[in-house]
């Protein structure tokens, strides 16, 4: 018996009067026989077969089930009586259409999907992320489908030390909304941005608690029970699975990683044949493209890792064809002090529980902390200062355009060499700061989280990311300096320069006065030092968005400061402080002055005066670039007399 490919199946109406034989060769109607594709499995009992010499694709033709579907349907995950999973599974869209829109917000490049897999597992709580390039070509016989063998070639595997839970299964069948579930302190969380791997594959899946198998199915193609209502199936990966399809089972990695305790992420790499046939992408995925991605990772170790708030550990490795075993390419992990890890653990743990909670309530938590990262390639590990901060004080709540929303945020240091300051929302932005540290907060960004967002003025989200600049990080930033110079003590107390790569010394171009702008700039922040013989000193911020002090004017200033300047109770505490810290050295003293552009001098006296007493300042120096001679602003302080 010959049967053609492109048969088309019968309506059951005209299968009803066909009969084939049995194994035993007695006929029966075909809605009582099962076509064997699993003949590694022994037969059900009191389940017919087709005769061994009917043709799969005519039994299909005529409507006979097969026992792989059989299988499957057995396996799949219905409600609670298998497994606590979703009933159904598969994202509740037209899946090929909107995967398309997606990917076009979202850059095609490696780096970039690298950053959404890093976000994904930060924000499940994983400590440790293992990329693993499998280059190997598994076998095809024991499988889903007959089409599921395109599937088990080279492909990325991604492992998580978490198993998903039943809020991340649901987020990630949610096109465009993702399963943050409204929780501020989650920037990815298996939402929109886990589509970006359809930059690579056009079907992932993913193996949780050795538990389940969650399989994206788009096109309709691979999995048998997969429907346009739910494009996609999950399966209960039990004994008679594992048996069913060891095929399978074994390309998620089982003998290399503790499936129980973790999840694994495999993403077959999208070749030229499936290319062609693809609606979601036409992007064939070569060697390169992996190359690059661990390239990314090797340079931008310190920037992805930074800021994470779980991740410790990174691991990009491939295996090769005919080889069991992984070969380590790259390690990225970052080292903290038994301290400085329960302080960032309890921070992280209060910042859970205040963005589960009404922000307007909650009372603001900081934490500082330095750490190492380290990854390997023969350089030595970097060494960093970290602060964080969550929650605002009343007056800042105040003015924040979004009460309902937890302002929180880091400023990082980079203690060993000069790192050009960059803004990150978590995870780098495309943004330079022109600052010497990095600063990282919950910005409003972008819906592929690569910008700002950049919207007209007046717009909620454009005035909240102002908020942040201007009521978080700017005083972190404060806070910090002031950290460093509390951390160096005697060292920093007893130098007349700082040689910190936070402190940048002055540029030869002191003179030059920038373009003034109308309002304070953080991103302009810069430190800056004067020396002066008989009284040398120790600079804090200072923004230059207007014309900045020249050296003549500041020396000028320190002369009238040293004929002026008031013995305050607060002042000779910080000099006894000072003189204290250089025992043993010839005595110096010190003058902390504070240098910045206002802006609009009327709008920030209280935001200036409360900067000039925490840090102490003995000298402060202000211009005014609204200045039009119309207004006659007089800043009086306690403590200070106006020269």
């Amino acid at each position: 018996m010959e049967a053609s490919s492109d048969l088309q199946p019968m309506a059951a109406y005209e299968a009803q009067g066909i009969f084939f034989p049995d194994q035993q060769r007695v006929l029966r109607p075909v809605a009582k026989l099962h076509f064997n594709d699993t003949p590694w499995l022994p037969g059900e009992e009191g389940m017919p077969l087709c005769h061994g010499r009917i043709p799969r694709e005519l039994a299909l033709r005529c409507g006979v089930p097969t026992t792989r579907h059989r299988a499957l349907v057995k396996g799949k995950i219905r409600g609670l009586e298998l497994a606590p999973w979703a009933s159904e599974f598969g994202a509740r869209e037209e899946l090929t259409v909107r995967l398309q829109n997606i990917l076009r917000e979202y850059s095609s490049s490696s780096r970039d999907v690298l950053k959404e897999l890093l976000q994904n597992a930060d924000d499940a709580g994983a400590s440790l992320i293992h990329f693993v390039w499998d280059r190997r070509h598994h076998p095809t016989q024991r499988i889903i489908s007959e089409e599921w063998g395109g599937l088990q070639g080279p492909a990325l595997c991604v492992y998580n030390d978490k198993a998903l839970t039943q809020e991340d299964i649901e987020g990630i069948q949610r096109l465009g909304v993702g399963g943050k579930g409204g929780r501020q302190d989650k920037t990815g969380k298996y939402g929109l941005g886990f589509n970006a791997v359809f930059h690579l594959t056009d079907c992932p899946a993913f193996m949780t608690g050795d538990s389940a198998l969650g399989v994206f199915d788009p096109h309709l193609r691979y999995v048998p029970t997969a429907s346009e209502q739910y494009p996609g199936s999950m399966f209960s990966v039990n004994r008679d699975f594992k048996k069913t399809f060891p095929d399978v089972y074994a390309t998620f990695l089982p003998d290399l990683f503790n499936l129980s305790q973790g999840v694994l992420f495999r993403l077959p790499l999208r070749t030229a044949e499936g290319a062609v046939g693809s609606r979601v992408c036409q992007r064939v995925i070569h060697e390169e493209d992996l190359e690059e991605m661990q390239e990314a990772l090797a340079q931008e170790a310190e920037s992805l890792v930074l800021f994470l708030r779980h991740l410790r550990t990174v691991v990009f490795s491939e295996i090769t064809e005919g080889k069991a075993q992984p070969r380590e390419l790259l390690r990225v992990e970052t080292e903290m002090e038994e301290g400085s890890l329960a302080l960032r653990r309890t921070f992280q743990e209060r910042l859970s529980q205040m963005a589960a909670s009404s922000s307007e309530e909650a009372t603001p938590v900081r934490v500082v902390y330095t750490m190492k990262v380290s990854h390997g390639r023969s350089r030595p590990p970097t060494s960093w200062g970290v602060v964080w901060q969550a929650g605002v004080d009343d007056a800042a709540k105040k003015e924040s355009p979004d009460p309902e929303r937890l302002p929180y945020g880091a400023v990082a240091a980079c203690l060993d060499a000069v790192r050009p300051g960059r803004a990150f929302c978590t995870l780098p932005l495309p943004l330079e700061t022109g600052l010497p540290v990095h600063i990282n907060g919950n910005f409003s960004v972008d819906s592929a989280r690569r910008n700002l967002r950049k919207e007209d003025g007046g717009s909620r989200n454009t005035a909240w990311n102002g908020f942040l600049m201007q009521r978080l990080l700017a005083p972190l930033y404060c806070r910090l300096l002031d950290w460093l110079r509390k951390k160096l003590g005697e060292t920093l107390a007893s130098s007349t320069s700082l040689s910190l790569p936070c402190f940048p010394q002055p540029p030869l171009a002191w003179d030059s006065e920038p373009q003034a702008s109308g309002s304070c700039d953080w991103l302009n922040l810069r430190t800056r030092q004067v020396s002066k013989p008989a009284w040398p000193t120790r600079g804090f911020p200072r923004t230059s968005s207007g014309p900045r002090l020249r050296t003549t004017v500041l020396n000028k200033l320190a002369k009238g400061a040293d004929r002026k300047r008031e013995k305050t109770a607060q002042n000779r505490d910080a000099e006894k402080q000072i003189n204290q810290g250089t025992k043993g050295h010839e005595e110096k003293k010190f003058l902390n002055y504070l240098c910045t552009n206002a802006g609009s001098l009327e709008n920030k006296e209280e935001e200036g005066e409360l900067l000039i007493c925490e840090h102490k300042c003995n000298l402060v120096g202000i211009t005014e670039t609204w200045w039009d001679g119309l207004h006659d602003w007089i800043v009086k302080m306690n403590g200070y007399t106006p020269i």
